[in-house]
């Protein structure tokens, strides 16, 4: 007999059990049942044209905005499904420091719904890295969390270990300049060939904020000889 069904079957009991002793409140008004109840879902604000053709962020016309016009671009683009404020920040925060990683099941189907709107071509998915020490100290990697469940729902392939971070970095939230920030990740991921060769990669964050991350994991993506990458983001901060 396999253990798969007696597996599937505790877990959900731990769950519902779990949810019994610390029910579930929204992240963004505290209300029990969901972690993103229905009102504070239909207040997410969706990134919409205009927006830069590379970077995503807003912009007042079509094209390239004046920074990707004198940048490096590695990734075929970059895209972020809604503005990082509201609810949606709250909830980001709470899956990202205070430990809920049940977020991932809310979170994931925004990104896929996203995608089925506005598709981007991929055969892969793979999410950014953390360092060593900052997995060791939150236990997890909310982009990985997101990247997995987003290719169970799409039924796209995940290469966890296509992509990995092979040096530690300062915080990037600390840096103010788009500069500051590329030179702080320059060179700080490598990716694996067998994983990405010839394939067109989709990397996964949860939250974008000048796209310099997810650029330096596109140069490693085409430098191991993935022929495209787009880097997609939950979130963005404008």
């Amino acid at each position: 007999m396999s253990l798969a069904p007696v597996s599937a079957s505790l877990a959900r009991l731990t769950e519902r059990a779990l949810d019994l002793l610390f029910p579930r409140r929204c992240a963004g008004c505290g209300s029990e049942g969901r972690f993103l109840c229905r009102d504070c879902l239909a207040a997410l604000k969706p990134l919409v044209p205009p927006i830069c053709a590379h970077c995503g962020k807003p912009s007042r016309a079509p094209g390239l905005c004046s920074d990707c016009r004198v940048r490096p671009l590695a990734l075929a683009g970059i895209r972020a499904a809604f503005v990082y404020e509201g609810p949606l920040r709250d909830a980001i925060l709470q899956f990202k420091y205070r430990g809920v990683s049940s977020l991932a099941d809310e979170l994931a189907p925004l990104l896929c719904g996203y995608l089925v709107r506005r598709p981007l071509a991929c055969d892969v998915i793979v999410a950014v890295p953390l360092s060593a020490d900052r997995l060791k100290a939150r236990g997890y990697n909310q982009a990985a969390m997101l990247a997995s469940r987003m290719g169970a729902l799409l039924r796209l392939p995940e290469a966890p270990r296509a992509l990995r971070r092979v040096r530690s970095t300062g915080v990037q939230a600390r840096l103010a300049s788009w500069e500051q920030r590329y030179a702080n990740v320059a060179g700080a991921f490598q990716a694996e060939p067998r994983w990405v060769t010839g394939k067109r990669v989709l990397v996964v964050d949860d939250v974008c904020t000048t796209g310099a991350t997810l650029e330096a994991c596109g140069q490693a993506l085409r430098a191991a000889g993935a022929t495209a990458a787009w880097g997609l983001a939950l979130a963005r901060e404008v």
